[in-house]
C-alpha cells in the first residue's frame, strides 16, 4: 500500500500564516513611515518659507518704505502655501472654505498725478501655520496691514506690522510716532476667526520720542521688549528693558535690567 502525500500540519499553516501577516505589516508600516516623512518634510519646508517671508516682511515695515513692501509680494504668491495669485490690478486669496477673497487696486495708482487718491493691495505672506494671510494696505503716505483669516476671509486691520506669539493665538503690534496713536504698544488675541485688541499700553513715552523693539517672545504669556528713548538734547538718548506678562486675565508691565 502506498503512503499518502506529505501535508503540513496544521501549526506550520499557522507559521506560514505569521511570517506571511509580519512581512504585510512590516511593509504597511514602512510605507505610512515614509509617506509621514514626506509629510512632514514637505510640512517643515513650507513652515520655513512662511517664517522667512514674515522676517523679510518685518525688515522691509521697519523702513517704512511702499516699495519694499510691494517687492515682497512675488516671493510671497510663489510659496508652496500661497493660496493666492494675482491677476493684474486684482489679488485673489482662496481661502479653505473654497471661496475667494479679491482686492483691487484703485486706478489711480498707475497714473501720476492722482497717485494721491492711490490704495494698493500686496501679498506679504499667507501665514497657513497661523491660519492667516497677510496682506498690506499701501495708501499715498501710509500703510495699514490686514490679517484675514484663511477660512472664513474675515479682516483684521492692523496700523503697523504683525509679529505672532509662538502658538499664532496673539499679535504684537509696536507704534512709533502713528499719526492717531503716537508710541504704543498692542496686544491683539485671537477670538474665532478675528483678532481683538487685548492690550495697549504706552511704557516709557517721557521723552520727545519712543522706538519699541520685540527682543524675544519665549512663551505666550511673556513678551520680552525694549524702548529706546530720544530727550531734548543736551540729554543722551537711553535704552530700557521691560517685559509684559500675563497673568489673572491681564497684562502687566515688568521692569528688567
Amino acid at each position: 500500500m502506498g503512503h499518502p502525500p506529505n501535508q503540513p500540519n496544521g501549526r506550520n499553516n499557522i507559521s506560514m500564516k505569521k511570517r506571511y501577516l509580519n512581512r504585510v505589516l512590516f511593509v504597511a508600516l514602512a510605507f505610512a513611515s515614509q509617506m509621514l516623512g514626506s509629510a512632514c518634510a514637505s510640512q517643515n519646508s513650507a513652515q520655513l518659507q512662511e517664517n522667512a517671508l514674515l522676517a523679510a516682511a518685518q525688515k522691509a515695515a521697519g523702513k517704512d518704505n511702499s516699495m519694499d513692501i510691494q517687492a515682497l509680494e512675488p516671493n510671497a504668491l510663489a510659496a508652496t502655501d500661497a493660496n493666492a495669485e494675482r491677476q493684474g490690478r486684482r489679488l485673489i486669496l482662496h481661502l479653505k472654505s473654497g471661496t475667494e477673497k479679491p482686492y483691487e487696486n484703485r486706478p489711480e495708482c498707475n497714473i501720476s498725478d492722482k497717485e494721491s487718491k492711490c490704495q494698493m493691495y500686496v501679498l506679504v505672506a499667507h501665514a497657513s501655520s497661523r491660519s492667516t494671510f497677510v496682506v498690506a494696505k499701501l495708501f499715498y503716505e501710509s500703510i495699514e496691514y490686514l490679517l484675514v483669516d484663511d477660512v472664513t476671509g474675515e479682516e483684521t486691520i492692523l496700523r503697523s506690522f504683525p509679529y505672532y506669539s509662538p502658538s499664532g493665538n496673539h499679535i504684537l503690534v509696536l507704534l512709533v510716532n502713528d499719526e492717531q496713536v503716537g508710541f504704543a504698544v498692542q496686544i491683539w488675541s485671537r477670538v474665532d476667526h478675528k483678532f481683538i485688541l487685548d492690550w495697549s499700553g504706552s511704557p516709557h513715552t517721557e521723552g520727545m520720542y519712543t522706538s519699541y523693539e520685540l527682543v524675544r517672545w519665549p512663551s505666550e504669556n511673556t513678551i520680552e521688549l525694549q524702548a529706546k528713548i530720544s530727550f531734548a538734547p543736551p540729554k543722551p538718548s537711553m535704552t530700557k528693558r521691560f517685559e509684559l506678562r500675563y497673568a489673572a486675565h491681564r497684562w502687566d508691565i515688568f521692569e528688567t535690567h
